[in-house]
């Protein structure tokens, strides 16, 4: 099965909901290298910029809802499609709105916000990479 990566921004609740059900459930917004976000990039980005792109919109979107995660999770290609064209208007080019559930092993990275909540304005959001095998002591980082 082919698969498309969306980029979720993430609060300590869904991640300790990861951890004890191993899925999130509901109404999702995500962020992926969508054609709309690769016109709004311009150019004839590659698909690593355009992913890059799509994980720096999630994380902007993590930093106002107050969240310092952004979990990199693979949803099959026709659920993909579907919430493509589901996303109209878009918040943002890359925005995709699809409802769960999305399953702990879907889940291929988890990245945490370095400084956690905080932005330069003229800079890109660093971000640390985490295996989903350190999702529980992640949240123990997070307070949780």
């Amino acid at each position: 099965m082919t698969t498309g990566r969306v980029y979720l921004p993430t609060s300590l609740e869904r991640l300790i909901a990861l951890r004890d059900q191993h899925r999130l459930e509901g109404a999702l917004i995500a962020y992926a290298p969508t054609p709309a976000l690769a016109s709004a990039v311009g150019g004839n980005p590659d698909e690593e910029e355009l992913e890059y792109a799509a994980i720096q919109e999630a994380a902007v979107v993590a930093t106002a809802l107050g969240d310092d995660v952004v979990a990199a999770v693979d949803l099959p290609s026709g659920q993909l499609a579907l919430a493509m064209e589901n996303s109209e208007p878009p918040d943002s080019p890359a925005a995709v709105r699809f409802t769960g559930p999305v399953l702990l092993r879907q889940v291929a990275s988890l990245h945490r916000l370095d400084p956690p909540g905080q932005r330069d304005a003229d800079s890109d959001l660093d971000l640390s990479w985490y295996d989903v095998t350190e999702l529980a002591p992640l949240i123990e980082e997070l307070g949780g």
